[in-house]
C-alpha cells in the first residue's frame, strides 16, 4: 500500500511512495515471502520482484500508476556489485513495471546478485496517482 502523500508535499500533489526490498537470490527465483517491507512481505506492500534475464529484476506493483516521477535504489551489503535502475521517469509499462539492474561495478556488465544472508536491495519509487504523465 503507498504512503500518503501528506508526507510528500515538496513533490507536489497525487505523488504515492512506495518503498521496497528484496534479497538477490543469483541465478535464482526472488522469494517475495522472506523479503523485507512495511507489511511483512513484498506482495502485502503492493508489489513483486521477479529476476529475468542475468541482472535485471522487474518491479510489479500491484496498483496502476499513470506513471514514474522518480526512483531512487539503495543497497546493502552487495560485496562486489551494484544496483541501478534502468527505468526512467515517464510512463510506466502496463502502467505498473519497472526494472532494476543488477550489474559488476568493474566491467559495468550485467551481473546477477548472488545470495547471501545480510544482503539487501532496496528501491523508493515516486509514483503519479492521479492524471496523465506530462
Amino acid at each position: 500500500m503507498p504512503f500518503p502523500t501528506e508526507f510528500f508535499r515538496t513533490f507536489g500533489k497525487n505523488i504515492d511512495l512506495v518503498v521496497g526490498g528484496f534479497k538477490p537470490n543469483g541465478t535464482g527465483v526472488i522469494d517475495n515471502t522472506l523479503n523485507f517491507s512495511l507489511n511483512g512481505t513484498n506482495a502485502a506492500a503492493g508489489f513483486t520482484v521477479v529476476r529475468s534475464p542475468t541482472g535485471i529484476y522487474t518491479v510489479t506493483l500491484t496498483q496502476e500508476y499513470p506513471g514514474l516521477a522518480a526512483l531512487i535504489t539503495f543497497e546493502y551489503n552487495l560485496g562486489a556489485f551494484e544496483i541501478e535502475p534502468t527505468s526512467v521517469p515517464g510512463p510506466l509499462t502496463n502502467g505498473k513495471t519497472f526494472v532494476l539492474q543488477g550489474k559488476d561495478p568493474a566491467t559495468g556488465v550485467a551481473a546477477d546478485i548472488t545470495a547471501a544472508a545480510n544482503r539487501f536491495v532496496g528501491f523508493a519509487a515516486f509514483l503519479k496517482s492521479k492524471g496523465g504523465f506530462t
